[in-house]
């Protein structure tokens, strides 16, 4: 069961940047750059997310969030 989670972002030109750093996004995806070759807009509207095999990584500079949507 999820719970209530504070996130921050500083990318601010992200659809779901609001005041002072904090993520407004109802879900946050990030997975391993090498298990994602699909883009963020695919992989959010993919109803499978709950499917998706585990993807270990060795640090966090190959974690990639595909919660990101532009302005």
């Amino acid at each position: 069961m999820p719970s209530e989670l504070e996130v921050r972002c500083t990318v601010s030109n992200c659809y779901f940047w609001a005041q002072d750093n904090f993520c407004a996004a109802d879900q946050i995806l990030i997975t391993s750059d090498q298990s994602s070759p699909q883009s963020p807009e695919s992989l959010a509207a993919d109803a499978s997310l709950s499917q998706m095999a585990e993807t270990p990584v060795q640090n966090r500079e190959i974690t990639c969030c595909h919660t990101f949507r532009a302005h």
